[in-house]
């Protein structure tokens, strides 16, 4: 097995995809597996996001935020099965807003809302309650992203710049309530004041031709190799890149990088200098963050990207249609003069039946599993045996039958 992905749908279903170096009888490298059934509350129990944690003695947790403003965290057991530890609700959440991101550090489960409602939870050392602290964020945010090392964090959103927060300076004081907050933003924004917790905020890009302001509305938002490396994606098309030492106006500032529609999703790359971008439409790029040149796009998408996640020289995505995608990355050339000689493609994809909302990729679990390949017999069952005695037989069989026609 090479690597493991996790996918959430709008049903509330919870999926494995596991990747296998050879594609099986069937032909396809994937084997999906749903491993948790959340279909009986319908689209109410929509998964909007997932996040891999420690589970609750030890092993690896699923925590999956929802359309009804309630988080689940799952413990997976040593078969694969996941059980249910703890739910808890987002009362703050409104009809119509929904979670925009979701983290999981240790055992902390961090959840934001697209009104601006910070959560932290976590259990106390028995495991039998939960314990919760809460912030207030400006509203109208469209996306949150926790940095690895859970210190800090950042968002954008419509009329929202991007900003960094201090995590702990976030949680330590009492902040005034969401609505207050996105009450006084605009007024701060034109000070430059910071808000309790805030660290850095960007500045927009300069007037237009006109002289008039332009509109402020990033999309998607991610750290790159360091936490004052950050990538935003905006409605208009544009990829920007901030580096948080160097002021509030982006360094680099990529315009009409998106085909259809703006900029969907920004996406950090397992190789160096390696982003995915994803516009409204089906596209979805290669783009080298030294120049922002487009490297190469994805053939054969015929359903809008919802998600995707990077694993070492592979890629996957979940979309529209309802298909989970395997791609194949190229790592950029050393020199970004250079042209892109190799090309990434779609080389597997799998029928998810529901349509698919998020994709993570396990990063805990090893490259090289000792696991073999799943090979289906004759009755349709698994077993662990040897494929290349399969397809020996089947090569032997063709030749008799073409020996056959030749007498």
């Amino acid at each position: 097995m090479v690597c493991t992905f996790y996918a959430g749908d709008e049903l509330g279903n919870i999926k494995t995809l596991r990747i296998y170096e050879k594609a099986t009888p069937s032909g396809s490298r994937i084997q999906s597996k749903t491993i948790y059934d959340g279909s009986a509350d319908g689209k109410r129990k929509g998964i909007q996001g997932i996040a891999l944690g420690s589970g609750a003695v030890q092993g690896r947790s699923i925590n999956t935020s929802h359309a009804d403003g309630s988080v689940s965290s799952l413990s997976l057991s040593e078969d694969g099965i996941p059980n249910r530890d703890h739910e808890w609700q987002e009362p703050r959440m409104k009809p119509g807003q929904r979670f925009v991101g979701i983290a999981a550090h240790g055992r902390n489960v961090y959840t934001c809302t697209s009104n601006g409602a910070l959560r932290k939870t976590w259990a106390d050392d028995d495991n039998l309650s939960l314990q919760h602290a809460i912030a207030a964020l400006p509203m109208r945010i469209c996306d949150w992203h926790l940095a690895a090392d859970e210190k800090s964090f950042i968002y954008g959103g419509e009329e929202v710049e991007v900003s960094v927060w201090d995590t702990e300076r976030a949680f330590a004081s009492e902040l005034p309530s969401v609505e207050l907050v996105s009450q006084t933003s605009k007024k701060r924004k034109r000070s430059g004041n910071l808000l309790p917790g805030e660290t850095w905020r960007a500045k927009n890009v300069p007037n237009d031709f006109l002289s008039l302001r332009q509109p402020v509305h990033n999309t998607s938002v991610t750290h790159l190799d360091t936490s004052s490396d950050i990538l935003a994606g905006t409605i208009f098309g544009n990829v920007r890149r901030y580096d948080t030492r160097s002021g509030g106006r982006p360094v680099s500032n990529w315009k009409g990088v998106s085909k259809v529609g703006g900029v969907k999703l920004v996406e950090k790359g397992y190789h160096d200098n390696e982003v995915f971008v994803a516009d409204q439409g089906c596209n979805l790029f290669a783009v080298d963050m030294r120049n922002g040149r487009v490297l190469y796009g994805y053939k054969g998408m015929s359903g809008a990207v919802s998600s995707v996640a990077s694993a070492p020289s592979l890629l996957g995505s979940v979309s529209l249609d309802r298909f989970f995608r395997l791609h194949t990355t190229k790592p950029p050339p050393e020199d970004a003069k250079q042209r892109q000689e190799e090309k990434g493609e779609v080389v597997d994809k799998v029928y998810m039946r529901s349509i698919p909302t998020v994709v993570v990729w396990d990063v805990d679990v090893p490259d090289t599993d000792k696991q073999k390949m799943p090979v289906e017999d004759d009755l349709g069952e698994e077993y662990d045996g040897d494929a290349d005695d399969v397809w020996d037989h089947m090569e032997q069989t063709a030749q008799r039958n073409r020996k056959k026609k030749t007498k």
